[in-house]
């Protein structure tokens, strides 16, 4: 197949996508959650045989890999059609580790002994201020672990083509992708934990560097003919250039209207509702349809338009991370409320997100209303997941101690380091990927590779990228 016949053939897989459900956009990800907790159950046996000195960091690196990287793949590939397989698998590993850890019989036995029943007061009467929350850690570096794998599991056969990112409405799991960034950076911005955001002038800064990256990002792919989608955010717009206008323009606003939790919510609601009327009485028909891309501004008219949404899912993420700050402490009591908080808003914003779907459609490509309450409803999910999932590390954590099986740690919340790592060099792993992938399509045509050849390349892409990012973090290097 000649090049430029490849290309257009490689832009008609990657275009007119109508996505999956939100159901099954939800179940592909679960796994990479249950991860955490089977890692949360090896940690505690690790603890009670005192073992965590003996394993070096590159075997834990390895078994990391192979508990959260390798199902992740597992479900955006060969077997994202037998889901089931990898849930069964995943809940035999978690049952089995559970039943041999000591844990167990700890808490079946607290109703019938003194000595347990006290250890089990303790540790519900624990009262600590944790300097970093684990489940906001691992929620940001597994949406961030995931995107990396779609970035060029899309451009193999074996990734589902209703995963990839929707062409007008729809839920695809990749339109996940910038929603789910965007939402990760507000729930860590200062206002969303009660602090003085940075002046105005060093947020624009803090910009520069996402604008070379978005403008490199646009020489290379003109000068190589690279495959572009063009009405995914425009002619010349791209992911970076969106990251830095949201967060400048968010940085502003937040600067001039100071206000409660309260404020930002009814601020996000007020932006997203204007913006959905705007578009119903026009917009909408404008960016969707086939009018000439004639100057900057219809060029780009998806990416430019879509910074209003995103602006209002950014207010959203910060007025959520507000309502996590309430509860920073690790009073299991507390942490429950929390979570049941975080159950009820998920409920809300499912129900508004199913009546938005019906009324006027789910689009990442315009950032709507609906796309909003999508993201915030997932996100609030699985972060009620990871919160339940760190109650449960931390009552292993101080059984161990209260039963004298290992020392007191005061880093009680468990990260695992493979996600630290991620986390803590987020947007070089993003980048790295995004070079990888860039490479990688350049020198092969992916979509004509067998399916054994296609899961080799992306377990080897997602191993060079997680092993990049672990030497950096191991060496305490942050990047960018």
């Amino acid at each position: 197949m000649k090049d430029l016949n490849y290309k257009l053939f490689h832009e008609s897989l990657t275009s007119n996508n109508n996505g999956t459900t939100a159901i099954e956009s939800t179940l592909v990800i679960i796994p990479s959650i249950i991860s955490v907790y089977i890692l949360t159950l090896i940690r505690s046996l690790q603890d009670s045989k005192k073992e965590t000195v003996t394993r070096s960091y590159w075997s834990q690196f390895f078994l990391e890999f192979f508990i959260i990287i390798m199902p992740s793949i597992m479900c955006f590939t060969i077997l994202a059609d037998h889901l089931v397989i990898v849930y069964g698998a995943l809940f035999l590993i978690g049952i089995v580790l559970l039943l041999k850890n000591h844990v167990l019989k700890t808490m079946l036995t607290s109703c019938f002994g003194e000595i347990q029943w006290k250890t089990h007061r303790d540790i519900v009467s624990y009262r600590s201020d944790p300097l970093h929350r684990s489940y906001i850690t691992n929620f940001r570096a597994i949406t961030n672990m995931l995107t990396v794998l779609c970035i060029l599991a899309v451009d193999f056969h074996i990734f589902p083509r209703r995963f990839a990112k929707t062409e007008t409405f729809g839920y695809g799991v990749m339109d996940f992708g910038v929603g789910l960034f965007i939402v990760g950076n507000a729930l860590v911005h200062p206002e969303a934990q009660f602090k003085v955001g940075p002046r105005i002038w060093k947020t624009a800064l803090q910009c520069i560097p996402l604008i070379f990256l978005g403008i490199g990002r646009l020489i290379l792919t003109n000068q190589v003919e690279y495959h572009e989608h063009v009405t995914e955010y425009g002619q010349h717009w791209n992911f970076f250039f969106t990251l830095a206008v949201t967060k400048l323009a968010c940085s502003i606003i937040l600067k001039t209207v100071k206000g409660s939790t309260n404020v930002y919510f009814f601020f996000t609601i007020l932006m997203i509702c204007s913006y959905e009327t705007v578009l119903q009485c026009g917009l909408q028909k404008w960016i969707l349809g086939n009018a000439p891309r004639l100057d900057l501004v219809s060029a780009n008219r998806e990416g430019l338009a879509s910074i209003v949404g995103y602006v209002a899912l950014y207010f959203g993420g910060v007025s959520l991370g507000r309502i996590l700050r309430r509860f920073d402490t690790l009073n299991p009591v507390k942490n429950l409320r929390l979570a049941k908080i975080l159950v009820s808003i998920s409920t809300i914003c499912w129900i508004v997100t199913y009546t938005c779907d019906k009324t006027f459609g789910i689009s990442r490509r315009l950032a709507n209303c609906g796309y909003l309450f999508w993201m915030i409803s997932f996100t609030t999910t699985v972060l009620a997941c990871l919160l339940v999932i760190e109650c449960f590390s931390l009552y292993l954590k101080y059984v161990n101690v209260f039963s004298k099986r290992s020392q007191p740690n005061p880093n009680v919340a468990f990260v695992p380091n493979l996600l630290a790592a991620i986390n803590f060099n987020g947007l070089t792993f993003f980048l790295l990927a995004n070079l990888f992938t860039g490479i990688i399509n350049l020198k092969l045509k992916t979509f004509n590779l067998n399916p054994v050849t296609s899961l080799i390349i992306l377990i080897l892409y997602m191993l060079l990228n997680c092993m990049t990012v672990s030497v950096l973090h191991h060496k305490k290097i942050k990047l960018l």
